[in-house]
């Protein structure tokens, strides 16, 4: 069963993550352009949140499934391994011919060790810093993604006993940020922006609970959001997002990225019931851009990074200042980058599911 909103969310999340890696090729000038770039990386977030509201939609469809959790794991592998395989074997390749080209001679780029590879191919990469986020760009969340299927089958269990509680379903993601914030700050951990911890599913299980607490308010307890008008919607998008903004870039503190992502989920969750409410059907390029978001995902990164630093160091620089440098080349990865994922998500894909 497909969910337009939930496949626009998707959309809307690789946009921003676009938005940030393209960035990151291009020197800004602008400073409110440049935290406008970095907030797109909050577009994993948002993934995180559309995730764990689908699983929660899928565990409530087969709840009745004989072997349930052993096909639940079985559907998950061939949803996320076979792109993820052919992007550790294509970024490989892609550096391997970077290094010849640029050093002058070929030779295998150094965090490719048999361990950095095999935690990669085991999805443990999360668990394991030197492996976590260098042998597929991005794959940081990958790791982290699967390891949140491997406790989900006993989370929802556990949750499903308290269904009839609003106060712990709207309290369960502010009771899990302040259990992963009190572990992290008495363990000593200081929480830098896309440093391991961040990473971890410890300091990303409260951005999962708020998809889970939404799906579970829009099932048992639709009055506790229904009430809000679309204006007010938005307000709440807005305010959350520029909190999240302004304690994670304009005056960061020690820990602010134990709870950027956790405030910025908060106002996907009612993006979500925005998006959720809208039946246009003038969506549709959105809806598809998110059908393939995951491919886009794997492959974005080729076009963000290395494509778009070359094509604006050579053309772009002299030519144009740096916010149309960008929406040049931004435009460029999303196009280029939405019809090789067509072909991934057709062919491989949607075949392996």
């Amino acid at each position: 069963m497909k969910y337009g909103f939930i496949d626009s969310m998707r959309g809307i999340a690789i946009l921003m993550v676009i938005l940030v890696h393209t960035s990151q090729s291009i020197v800004l000038s602008d400073y409110w352009l440049q935290i406008l770039a970095a907030y797109g990386q909050m577009g994993v977030q948002l993934f995180f949140v559309a995730s764990a509201y689908t699983l929660c939609l899928s565990a409530q469809r087969r709840k009745n499934e004989k072997n349930a959790i052993a096909n639940f794991f079985i559907r998950r592998f061939f949803r996320v391994a076979p792109i993820y395989y052919l992007g550790i074997i294509g970024y490989f390749a892609l550096r391997f011919l970077l290094s010849c080209s640029q050093a002058g001679q070929c030779s295998i780029p150094s965090q490719y060790t048999p361990l950095n590879v095999i935690a990669n191919i085991l999805f443990v990469n999360g668990l394991y810093a030197p492996a976590n986020n260098n042998i597929v760009p991005g794959g940081w969340s990958i790791g982290t993604e699967m390891l949140f299927y491997l406790v989900f089958p006993f989370l929802i269990t556990l949750i499903t006993k308290f269904l009839t509680n609003k106060f712990f379903v709207v309290g369960l993601p502010l009771f899990t940020v302040m259990v992963s914030c009190s572990i992290l700050v008495l363990s000593g951990y200081e929480v830098v922006n896309n440093g391991f911890i961040y990473f971890s599913l410890l300091n990303q299980l409260s951005v999962f609970a708020v998809g889970i607490s939404l799906f579970l308010i829009h099932t048992h307890h639709g009055s506790l959001i229904s009430r809000f008008k679309l204006a007010y919607l938005y307000v709440l998008v807005i305010g959350f997002s520029s909190i999240s903004v302004y304690i994670g870039w304009i005056a960061p503190q020690k820990h602010s990225f134990i709870v950027v992502p956790f405030i910025s989920a908060i106002a996907f969750a009612f993006l979500i019931e925005i998006f959720k409410r809208n039946k246009s059907k003038k969506l549709w390029l959105l809806e598809s851009i998110g059908q393939r978001s995951y491919s886009m995902y794997i492959v974005h990164f080729v076009f963000a990074h290395e494509l778009s630093r070359a094509f604006n160091t050579h053309i772009l620089m002299n030519n144009f200042g740096s916010a149309i440098s960008l929406l040049i080349c931004y435009g460029g990865t999303v196009f280029a980058t939405y019809y090789l994922a067509g072909f991934s998500a057709k062919y491989i894909e949607k075949y392996f599911i």
